[in-house]
């Protein structure tokens, strides 16, 4: 089986949103919606309430990758463990 290095840099954005912003994986949405200046700290005052409305949407992560030549075909298929 062919083993591929998942660390590298990382997007992530709200889906159906078309911006996407610098993500880190491993890690959380609510961690990353904080470090790009999304949300406020959920821990300070009433801010819990904005962090609970951004954690209520769906997001997606992208990433990358290389396809080593002649060990992947056109058609592979992907497991994360």
């Amino acid at each position: 089986m062919l083993q591929i290095d998942l660390d590298g840099k990382w997007k992530f954005r709200k889906t159906g949103d078309s911006d996407w912003l610098d993500g880190q994986v491993p890690g959380s949405v609510m961690s990353d919606l904080l470090r790009c200046g999304r949300i406020k700290d959920p821990f300070y005052r009433d801010n819990e309430k904005e962090a609970l409305q951004m954690a209520s949407y769906d997001y997606e992560y992208k990433r990358n990758l290389r396809r080593q030549r002649g060990k992947v075909r056109d058609h592979s298929k992907a497991r994360f463990l």
